[in-house]
């Protein structure tokens, strides 16, 4: 059973577990320009954990070519690109470097998820470690210096200064 017309899929290659379809309307878009979407694409998945497929949509309307991506992942948000320009491959290129500003963005969110919670970890093990710290680690119990009072009828006691 052949793709509709204006479908063309690229079926993974060994390694690369990425599905990639494209829907052309009305547009005319060279095998090469798919293939550089699909590279470009590939390239961007590998740097986006979990990646399974992606849907690039190219559609012309009158002089204006207008350029969707969107790449899927399993239970997480997909990230949507869409350029537009005179020239399918202006819009394209738009399209790919809002994708790899989504990319770059959500692979500093996970260092940052996962930077948080190793603190979390070494701040709660107590291993002394001398990574920088946001926080300033607080003294040991035993420097902290101590204001004695003593009171009527002769009970002393301590307060943390």
């Amino acid at each position: 059973m052949s793709a509709p017309a204006g479908v063309w899929q690229r079926r993974a290659e060994e390694g690369s577990p990425l599905h990639i379809v494209f829907q052309i309307h009305h547009a005319d878009a060279s095998e090469t320009l798919q293939q550089k979407a699909a590279r470009s694409i590939e390239k961007l998945a590998a740097r986006l954990r979990g990646a399974v497929d992606a849907m690039v949509r190219i559609a012309a309307d009158g002089g204006m070519h207008r350029v969707e991506i969107t790449v899927r992942r399993p239970r997480r948000r997909a990230l949507v690109a869409v350029g537009a320009g005179r020239q399918p491959e202006a819009a394209l290129g738009e399209a790919l470097d809002a994708l790899e500003s989504q990319v770059a963005h959500v692979r500093a969110a996970a260092q940052r998820r996962a930077r948080r919670l190793l603190d979390g970890v070494a701040d709660a093990s107590g291993d002394g470690s001398t990574r920088a710290r946001r926080t300033p680690r607080p003294a040991p119990d035993d420097a902290a210096p101590l204001l004695l009072l003593t009171m009527q009828g002769g009970v002393e006691g301590a307060l943390e200064a």
